[in-house]
């Protein structure tokens, strides 16, 4: 219980210091505004349900990691869509 109380006081850390970093990061990586809040919006959700303190840092999480969260994420929806055909 002690360690979900101080994972959701980090992610409310990493929203509230680092939201705008993430969303530049993952605008960066996509070129897209609505895809790139999807991705910071899954990496919430992520860390919330995790609730991993391998991924701790200092007072918030791991920036490197979220880094690299987002763009693995971005990379296998490409894969996703890439496989996808339609039929019309």
């Amino acid at each position: 219980m002690k360690v979900n109380k101080e994972n959701t006081q980090r992610l409310e850390i990493l929203f509230k210091q680092h939201h705008s970093w993430l969303v530049a990061v993952a605008f960066n990586i996509t070129k897209d505004k609505d895809v790139s809040e999807d991705l910071v919006s899954e990496l919430y959700c992520y860390l919330g349900e995790k609730c991993n303190p391998a991924l701790w840092y200092l007072n918030s999480f791991n920036l490197i990691y979220c880094r690299s969260f987002i763009m693995s994420r971005f990379l296998n929806r490409v894969k996703v869509k890439k496989r996808v055909t339609s039929l019309s």
